[in-house]
């Protein structure tokens, strides 16, 4: 059964008469005092088409938090289309100090925005990588005034935590850990194939090897070291075209011979 009111427009669409699907235009659908900016929606459980505020508002401004909630495999973002290479999608944070009538620069480490991710932990939903962009000086309208810095936020595995700065990318071209004297480059299982610098500074040059190659004698502090090849590169270039060395100890590299 369909139920209309005095102008003719359909107010519910009771179960076994009628469908929700029976609509020809949005003019069809009556609810009662909608407000600015409300959505209508079906509300199965009563049989009637309603009218809610699906996005927060205060002061007719949209605040957060703004969920898209879906019990499967979702994803969203900006599809564009045209022949021209500068065009592209966006997500955009603005961030101003002031306020939204009156605003004034940004200062030096203020927030500009941040990429979250969340897991529940049994109890709430709670953050595990924060991707964060950061004002890197005060800005202004001159010249060199924009200067901004990305820095991935980690919890880390086994801790108590809290969430912190793992890793800075500074505008000057520096990729930095957050703290000195942390974080490796490669382990024994992840390593990287070619490594190359303009400058190694003086006492960072360091090897796994604790031991002579040849020898097997342990290495102590103040022995001497040399260097022995123990790989060439392919002339083709199919092994990254690098020679490979093992430290071996002085008196063995006196003795002369290969690696062992």
């Amino acid at each position: 059964m369909k139920v209309y009111d005095t102008e003719g427009k359909l107010l519910t669409s009771a179960a076994g008469g009628g469908s929700t699907d029976h609509l020809d235009d949005i003019g069809d659908v009556d609810v009662a005092s909608p407000a600015d900016g409300d959505g209508i929606y079906w509300n199965n459980a009563n049989g009637n088409w309603e009218a809610k505020a699906f996005l927060p508002r205060a002061g007719g401004t949209l605040t957060g938090p703004l969920y898209i909630e879906y019990e499967s495999y979702l994803s969203f973002g900006p599809r564009v289309a045209s022949d021209s290479a500068s065009v592209r999608g966006m997500l955009q944070f603005q961030r101003s100090r002031g306020s939204l009538a009156s605003p004034s620069a940004v200062q030096s480490g203020d927030y500009l925005g941040d990429f979250v991710a969340q897991g529940h932990d049994g109890s709430s939903y709670q953050s595990g990588a924060v991707f964060g962009f950061f004002a890197e000086e005060n800005w202004g309208t001159g010249p060199n005034r924009r200067g901004t810095k990305l820095v991935l936020q980690l919890w880390q595995a086994g801790t108590s935590g809290p969430i912190g700065d793992k890793f800075i990318f500074e505008s000057a071209e520096n990729f930095l850990p957050a703290h000195d004297n942390k974080g490796n480059c490669g382990n024994a299982s992840h390593r990287w194939k070619l490594v190359r610098a303009v400058t190694v500074t003086s006492g960072d040059l360091g090897f796994e090897e604790t031991s002579c190659r040849r020898c097997g004698e342990p290495f102590r502090v103040g022995d001497m070291l040399a260097l022995t090849v123990v790989a060439c590169p392919d002339p083709a270039g199919r092994d990254g075209a690098s020679v490979r060395t093992v430290p071996v100890c002085r008196r063995c590299f006196l003795a002369g011979g290969g690696p062992g």
